[in-house]
């Protein structure tokens, strides 16, 4: 039997499974090189090219051991794609995986990044029982590495050459997050807003964690 594709409820997102419809969002998320700069791959082309980083997607959620991603859409705005986050590389020995994230440049500036990240973030610890999870950024992308560092990541060395899109090389920065950084970082921020409302979380866990 399918495992069911977990749904995440933050107060303004959802973050759940990418499916066909979200192919002219995708396409126009990824239609141009200056939008792309930053993210680790080049612009869509096609519509099949779009269909085909969907098919992608989609089968990484049935690996024996998955690696789901999350299409993030507006909650006052159901179907409207805005973004993806995703994790990989899961290790289940050492307990840790990687973060990826994009937001669709016009639904930046507005918080919706860290509301994702941290909500996911937060499932990750406490449903998965993780132990650390990774990122890796671009050194110029200073509003990823700001959300990262808000999060409680910490930078832990330099990639050189470790990403390649546009026809070139890029150094990466590594970044990492344990979990009782993110403990502390998710303290400060609730004392901080007292009204944050709690998340909902449905379905089943990604791998055991024993």
């Amino acid at each position: 039997m399918a495992q069911l594709f977990p749904i995440i409820d933050t107060p303004r997102l959802r973050l759940r499974e990418i499916t066909e419809t979200d192919i002219p969002a995708l396409l126009a998320m990824y239609d141009l090189p200056e939008t792309m700069q930053w993210l680790g791959a080049d612009p869509l082309v096609t519509a099949d090219h779009a269909a085909a980083l969907v098919a992608f997607i989609r089968q990484g959620w049935s690996l024996p051991v998955p690696e789901p991603r999350w299409g993030i859409e507006r909650r006052d705005h159901p179907g409207l794609l805005i973004g993806t986050v995703g994790l990989r590389l899961w290790d289940t020995g050492a307990r840790h995986c990687q973060l990826g994230y994009q937001l669709d440049w016009r639904h930046r500036s507005r918080g919706y990044a860290h509301e994702a990240l941290s909500t996911l973030l937060a499932w990750c610890f406490d449903r998965m029982e993780l132990h650390r999870v990774n990122a890796l950024v671009h050194p110029d992308n200073a509003p990823s590495l700001r959300v990262l560092q808000k999060l409680g990541f910490e930078v832990e060395g330099l990639m050189r050459d470790g990403g390649f899109w546009a026809g070139r090389h890029h150094d990466l920065l590594s970044h990492g997050l344990l979990r009782r950084a993110f403990a502390g970082a998710r303290f400060r921020a609730a004392a901080a807003s007292p009204a944050v409302q709690p998340v909902r979380t449905a379905c089943c866990a990604i791998i055991e964690a024993a």
